[in-house]
């Protein structure tokens, strides 16, 4: 459940930071469109060496996120939609999250659409470092 919520975060994150931006970017044409969840994929690592990769997949039709001309998202949850309308900025192929920056990456003839994101923390001298890749596919 901890990790559908990031997930859902992720994508939400990606247009909140939009409020705090005060130029204003045309939405990425070729992200405009529902695009459906459909697995998320977490990597932990400790000082470079990696301890721990899962990949959690989606049920059809469990998350949908719809990007708009106008720069904003729709998410659709289990069929409910959402009353939150979210904005959204992209510069190049970086998303704003919460004021953190995420990659995101178009494939399969921009019909697969994954979101990456990394966080690094140091304690006690041990370095750690969290990936997440959220993939999604046109609908």
């Amino acid at each position: 459940m901890k990790h559908k919520l990031l997930s859902v975060l992720l994508i939400i994150s990606a247009v909140a930071a939009a409020y705090s931006c005060k130029k204003d970017v045309k939405a990425n044409t070729s992200l405009i469109g529902k695009w459906e969840t459909v697995s998320e994929k977490q990597k932990q690592w400790e000082n470079d060496k990696l301890i721990n990769e899962t990949v959690y997949p989606y049920e059809k039709g469990e998350l949908i996120a719809e990007f708009r001309a106008d720069n904003t998202i729709t998410i659709t949850k289990n069929g409910v939609l959402s009353s939150e309308i979210i904005p959204y900025s992209i510069m190049g192929k970086i998303i704003i999250i919460d004021g953190e920056e995420s990659e995101f990456n178009l494939t399969d003839s921009n019909n697969t659409l994954t979101i990456m994101n990394e966080q690094v923390e140091v304690s006690n001298g041990v370095t750690y470092r969290y990936e997440f890749a959220t993939t999604l596919k046109r609908l």
